[in-house]
């Protein structure tokens, strides 16, 4: 049997249903955007999993120049158990394809949380004016 963990991003729909879709690609600093992820647990144990949620301007060749750490969450998943988080984003960058990132971390993330560092990524483009 494979083992893995499930990792997701998800918006509130006009109906209130959580979706994939609808992600915000324009904000301003200090806008505040209520986001879920979700981590499902498919490793056939407890898990504990950290998530660090960052805001990344890159340069052209898409290496990092400036980082902006939003946000950490930490919670243990019972194997086969989703635990969806709420949070609410608010951009202290300006600029224009920023990344806000979501790392996904086995135990406790390293003191530089990165992309090339992490178990697993999500991220979304936006311009911060």
């Amino acid at each position: 049997m494979t083992r893995y963990t499930e990792f997701g991003l998800l918006t509130e729909a006009v109906n209130g249903t959580l979706v994939a879709d609808d992600y915000p690609s324009e904000m301003s600093v200090g806008e505040l955007e209520t986001l879920y992820f979700t981590v499902t647990n498919r490793e056939q144990q407890n898990k504990q999993y950290t998530v660090v949620v960052m805001l990344v301007s890159t340069n052209d060749d898409g290496e990092a120049t400036q980082r902006a750490r939003l946000d950490s969450f930490r919670n243990e998943v019972a194997a086969e158990e989703t635990w969806r988080q709420e949070h609410t984003v608010a951009p202290p960058l300006r600029g224009e394809r920023l990344r806000l990132t979501y790392l996904l971390y086995y135990g406790a993330a390293p003191e530089l949380p990165t992309v090339q560092n992490s178990y697993r990524e999500l991220h979304v483009w936006l311009d911060v004016s």
